[in-house]
């Protein structure tokens, strides 16, 4: 096997069965990579069950993105979705989701959080996975340790976000494509038109025997599943 072999990446459209196999493949992952978060955590051992779990949410947050490639033709914009595909802050904006949803009763309002191109929850959430994994120089001079910044309630509280994601169900071509119809051409950045498409997909893949849930039953279930809680800070 060679470098320029294992550096190959696809960067195209792709179907609708390939999509759901990729969201599959990312669920599976988010699986295994939470689990052996939740053993590092039982063992004591919270920055890397932390980091772990990072990497479980960061690879949930592929699905957002595969969804965004079934739903777009421009070759422009394909190159930059593998690009995020590939990057780090672009796949964990998710992880605020659960406990959004948890504090804010109004969905509009999480959806306007959660696709704020402005915040910085990303590049938080990927400094602190630095911090889990690395020691650093502080601007008082002092060197810090990953045991000294991340400790029992940073690490329960990440897991926490992952072990939900964990939950996810594998999807369908089918289901993409009833995705893609409802959601071809909705700007995420207006809430409104976000929520009408999600009430209409879920009304779809009701009757069709996808799903057994309506929004309203996915977002409570979602509410109930994380209680809400600080978030981890790099403090």
């Amino acid at each position: 096997m060679t470098v320029e072999s294992l550096k190959a990446t696809h960067a195209d459209k792709l179907s609708s069965t390939q999509i759901a196999n990729g969201i599959n493949a990312a669920f599976t992952n988010v699986k295994r990579l939470t689990e052996d978060a939740i053993l590092l955590l039982e063992a004591g051992r919270y920055p890397t069950a932390a980091s772990l779990a990072i990497l479980a949410i960061e690879e949930y947050g592929k699905e957002r993105i595969l969804r965004e490639i079934a739903r777009t033709d421009e070759a422009d914009k394909l190159k930059a979705l593998w690009k995020d595909y590939r990057s780090h802050t672009k796949k964990n904006i998710v992880w605020t989701i659960p406990g959004l949803l948890a504090r804010e009763a109004n969905f509009r309002d999480v959806a306007a959080q959660v696709f704020d191109k402005s915040s910085d929850y990303p590049k938080l959430l990927d400094h602190i996975k630095q911090l889990c994994f690395y020691t650093d120089c502080l601007d008082n001079m002092n060197w810090s340790y990953p045991t000294n910044r991340i400790d029992k309630r940073i690490a329960e509280s990440i897991v926490e976000i992952a072990r939900f994601y964990s939950n996810a169900k594998k999807t369908t071509s089918k289901e993409i494509e009833i995705w893609v119809k409802h959601f071809k051409g909705v700007p995420y950045e207006n809430a409104d038109l976000v929520y009408k498409a999600l009430s209409e997909y879920h009304s779809e893949i009701q009757e069709c025997g996808l799903s057994s849930e309506r929004l309203d039953d996915f977002l409570n279930f979602a509410k109930k599943q994380i209680v809400p809680q600080d978030e981890p800070t790099s403090k």
